[in-house]
């Protein structure tokens, strides 16, 4: 009996020590330990490239096929700002009303992989053509998906968006345009 239990034991442990020494041994595939530097990342950890392209404009996939003076669009820049150029034009029995104003936002990626990033009001210019200044709220929070052609968004109130890359729209040249 006791030859019998030494070798159902014995085995039975090495192989769960053995499991327990390649689980604390691998390598960590979970979020990075440590304090989280606002940038994506850590302590603990070593930097991370984004798929975002910085200096690029996003434009939202209502406005791909409008004229470029009347489209809206979202500019990142590496130093954690962003710009999110409104514009469109409303048309009241006739009489236009444009609404042209750029809120400055700041971002923080919210994982450590780099590809969510939350933006949040930080003030706004409202460009010559606005004829309505209206009120913006500071409280607007975005949060987007990223990868290098397409940011996925869902803002506070629930609306989805996709912004698609100005580098990517040659690549769909029929999308958004109207079938004959």
């Amino acid at each position: 009996m006791k030859k019998l239990l030494t070798k159902l034991i014995l085995p039975v442990a090495c192989a769960m020590a053995l499991a327990t020494c390649l689980v604390g041994c691998g390598n960590n595939t979970t979020t990075p330990s440590g304090k989280n530097n606002g940038d994506g990342t850590t302590a603990n950890s070593v930097s991370v490239e984004t798929p975002l392209k910085y200096g690029t404009k996003y434009i939202p996939q209502d406005d791909v096929r409008k004229p470029a003076a009347q489209q809206s669009y979202l500019v990142f820049a590496e130093n954690g700002t962003a710009k999110y150029h409104v514009c469109y034009v409303l048309d009241y029995s006739g009489t236009n009303n444009v609404y042209s104003y750029t809120l400055n936002l700041k971002y923080v990626f919210s994982d450590a992989h780099k590809t969510r990033v939350t933006c949040f009001y930080d003030s706004v210019e409202f460009d010559a053509a606005d004829m309505q200044m209206i009120n913006i709220p500071t409280d607007e929070v975005i949060t987007l998906d990223v990868s290098e052609n397409v940011l996925l968004g869902l803002g506070q109130y629930g609306y989805r968006n996709v912004y698609i890359s100005e580098n990517y729209l040659p690549q769909i040249p029929n999308f958004g345009s109207k079938e004959d």
